[in-house]
């Protein structure tokens, strides 16, 4: 049985503490892109930083030639960069709206989530984020919280990954990152 068509969406740490991760993240994600993906696979990105600061580099894109292999990896180059402060509550606001987005286009594909940051949320309160992943829980098939570093809030990420029904990762890259299928 061929598996389900997958949405990939990364939810990318774009703070000011990820300064010196952002670089060799850029470079695996470009490196790990064309092995990650189905045929009918597809990869949105969600960048984050502070109060107000995320938005979408792509959404719901396909990587089925190397044209556009080469503007996706333009594009994560280009966003990928740090600023500001730590905020996870919008981005996970905004996984739930696109995944609404998705759904209108595209039926039968699974939604496999990866978080990754190495901070401290300084903008909203553990309720409001959980509460957030709650919402987001209910419309991914899988999910993958990575803690980057040894100064993340290790506590705030499990209780995500576990209301989320997902895993909790402490990674120094991206190399070994596979998909974990189901919840």
């Amino acid at each position: 049985m061929e598996p389900s068509p997958t949405h990939h969406i990364l939810v990318i740490d774009c703070s000011g503490s990820m300064y010196s991760e952002l670089e060799l993240i850029r470079t695996q994600l470009k490196k790990k892109l064309p092995t990650l993906f189905g045929e009918k696979d597809t990869v949105s990105v969600v960048w984050f930083s502070g109060r107000t600061q995320y938005g979408m580099i792509l959404e719901g894109e396909t990587v089925a030639t190397m044209a556009d292999l080469a503007r996706i990896n333009g594009l994560i180059d280009r966003w990928l960069k740090a600023i500001g402060l730590t905020g996870f509550k919008e981005p996970l606001e905004e996984v739930s709206r696109l995944v609404s987005r998705l759904d209108a286009k595209f039926k039968g594909y699974a939604y496999n989530l990866l978080f990754l940051s190495d901070g401290y949320d300084n903008s909203w309160n553990k309720a409001e984020i959980l509460e957030a992943v709650a919402k987001v829980s209910s419309k991914v098939t899988s999910s993958t919280f990575v803690e980057y570093g040894y100064y993340a809030d290790r506590n705030l990420l499990t209780a995500m990954a576990e209301k989320c029904g997902g895993t909790l990762v402490f990674s120094k890259d991206f190399v070994d990152y596979g998909i974990v299928t189901g919840k």
